[in-house]
Formats: structure tokens, C-alpha cells, sequence
């Protein structure tokens, strides 16, 4: 491999916050932050996914290989196999003769995904719910809070930063490593149609409501009311998502 292809591993992003605290917005992907140089496959494969998480590469939109190794100064190869790494995540699908596209999901995905999410979740958020200390369940009134505030002339991505920080820092207390990995892989494959639905009010204030009732079980311990709050916070999501029928494929059924 020559030093075209190899890269050091970028630093991860940052939410710093009036009260002092700075907070990491975990991704079930993310490098380590001081680790030694990544592949330039993974450099790739990161690449694409942040691009593609913040929409600068929409759903549906045809990833051309050799544009991709041009932007982000590497051969082919690493291209191809940082776009095979995407396909596993299921981020990308690959059509024969055709060419790499974002993928889209369908209706019955979309389910799937959903009833995997309240379970990892609802587990998370039990787990969470004996660990967590008063300070943190603090750091989650105040995000809440900054959610209640985002205008709707915001960008969608205020919201979606805001809102997947929330969940994190409760999934975080968990403890639980490979969990917490698990539902941010589900979590990228549907971070684009949550930033859409970012930009319907009736949506925030929803969400924002269904925020203060986990809360209301996390400061009482319990975590069985904690779970079944989370788990039907989840389920909405997946309802306005069906209801705006936003970037689904062809596969609606």
C-alpha cells in the first residue's frame, strides 16, 4: 500500500455546551480519535457514511467510483472496498451493471429495523436506568430543552445532532459496548428520513414530549416504564416516517 493510500484518522466532531461539559455523538463507526492511521478503505468507507448522513449524498443517488477516488485523493481499490464495507451496513447496495447507489429503504425494512430498535433500545434504556446519575439525567433536560427551542428555519441537522446526542447519552450509561454499537448501526441506516422529518413541527413537539415522559421513569428508576416509554417512542418514529412516504424504494409493501 503506498501513503496515497493510507490516512490518518480524523478526529471525531464535538458538542460543547454552556455548562462546561463537552460531549462526544457516538456513532457505532467511529474511529478511535488519537489511533494509529486507518486504511484508506476505512478512510473511504467514513467518509462516505458522514457525506452521506448529512446529505450531501441524497437517497437513491449513484456513487461513481472513480469521482469518489478524485474527492477523496486515493486509487480505486480503496474506493471499492470502502463501498463494499458501506454495502454490509447496508448504507449502499450495489447493482450489477449498474453501479453503487445510497441505498433507500422500503416500507417492510423500515419495520424490520423498527421492531429490532425498540427491543435494543427498550434493553438499553433498562440497563441505563440503575446507572445513570442525577447530573447526566440534567445534561438530557437540557438538550431537550435546546430541541423544544430549534426554529423551524434551523437546519434539519440541528435537530438530528440534538436528537441522537439525547439518545446516546442514555444508551452510553448502559455500559454495554456492543449494544451501543448495534443501535447506531441501525440508527445510520435511518438518520436521513429523521432529518427530514426534522423539518414537520407537530414532529419535534412530539418527540420532545415523548423525551419528558423517559425522563419522568429515568428520575424515578424506574427502568420497565423507562423501557416501555423508549419502545413507544420508537414506534412513533416509524409511524411518521410512513405517513410522509419520504425517500422509500420502490418496495412499498
Amino acid at each position: 500500500m503506498n501513503a496515497r493510500d493510507r490516512v490518518q484518522t480524523p478526529r471525531r466532531q464535538t458538542a460543547s455546551h454552556a455548562d462546561g461539559i463537552t460531549r462526544l455523538v457516538p456513532s457505532a463507526h467511529d474511529a478511535p480519535i488519537d489511533g494509529p492511521p486507518v486504511t484508506a478503505s476505512t478512510y473511504v468507507a467514513n467518509s462516505v457514511r458522514t457525506e452521506i448522513l448529512s446529505g450531501v449524498f441524497r437517497l437513491g443517488a449513484r456513487l461513481d467510483q472513480q469521482a469518489l477516488a478524485q474527492r477523496y485523493n486515493v486509487s480505486i481499490i480503496p474506493v471499492r472496498e470502502g463501498l463494499k464495507l458501506l454495502e454490509a451496513q447496508g448504507l449502499v447496495r450495489t447493482e450489477q451493471r449498474r453501479g453503487t447507489y445510497v441505498a433507500e429503504l422500503s416500507v417492510q425494512e423500515l419495520t424490520e429495523i423498527t421492531l429490532i430498535r425498540e427491543r435494543l433500545e427498550g434493553l438499553a434504556v433498562s440497563l441505563a436506568t440503575p446507572r445513570i446519575p442525577s447530573a447526566t439525567l440534567d445534561v438530557l433536560e437540557e438538550l431537550n430543552a435546546r430541541m423544544d427551542n430549534v426554529r423551524d428555519d434551523d437546519p434539519p441537522s440541528v435537530w438530528r445532532d440534538l436528537n441522537r446526542e439525547w439518545h446516546f447519552v442514555i444508551y452510553s450509561a448502559s455500559g454495554a459496548a456492543l449494544l451501543l454499537q448495534l443501535i447506531g448501526t441501525l440508527w445510520d441506516r435511518t438518520s436521513i428520513y429523521r432529518e427530514v422529518l426534522a423539518n414537520t413541527p407537530t414532529v419535534r413537539c412530539a418527540s420532545v414530549a415523548q423525551h419528558t415522559e423517559v425522563m419522568a421513569e429515568l428520575r424515578r428508576g424506574d427502568a420497565a416504564g423507562a423501557a416501555r416509554a423508549i419502545r413507544r417512542h420508537v414506534r412513533r418514529g416509524q409511524r411518521d416516517m410512513r405517513v410522509a412516504e419520504i425517500g422509500f424504494g420502490t418496495n412499498k409493501k
